[in-house]
């Protein structure tokens, strides 16, 4: 399995690889920004992810690709409005979104307040 987050305006990258079954280990790569320095802008954290299931069809027909899945995280660090961009069907794209809600970040911060920001998970089905 393997995550990119992608964010606008700013840099941040998220992966994460696991086989099927697995707990995803995800690598936050932020450019150029201290996480804890709460003074300064930053993009929403995942603090906590959640990994998708293969749905039996796709499983059936050995299906692999990407889903991109775009959402708003909330002042809260909640997902809102996830829906997707690019689909895979054989009911992939349902099983990413019902992943992605359930995400939690820590929120971006503009001078040092929460606030909402639009961002895009690229999530990858694959089986091993």
């Amino acid at each position: 399995m393997r995550l990119l987050l992608v964010l606008a305006p700013l840099l941040f990258i998220a992966t994460a690889h696991a086989q099927a079954g697995s707990p995803i280990t995800l690598q936050v790569q932020p450019a150029q920004h201290d996480p804890h320095d709460h003074a300064k802008d930053h993009p929403p954290i995942v603090i906590y992810d959640e990994q998708p299931e293969y749905s039996k069809e796709a499983r059936a027909k050995n299906i692999h690709g990407n889903v991109l899945v775009a959402m708003t995280v909330n002042e809260k660090g909640k997902p809102v409005d996830v829906h997707v961009v690019r689909g895979i069907g054989y009911g992939l794209d349902e099983k990413a979104v019902e992943s992605v809600k359930h995400y939690k970040f820590r929120p971006a911060s503009k001078d040092g307040v929460p606030v909402a920001f639009p961002l895009k998970v690229e999530v990858n089905f694959q089986l091993f």
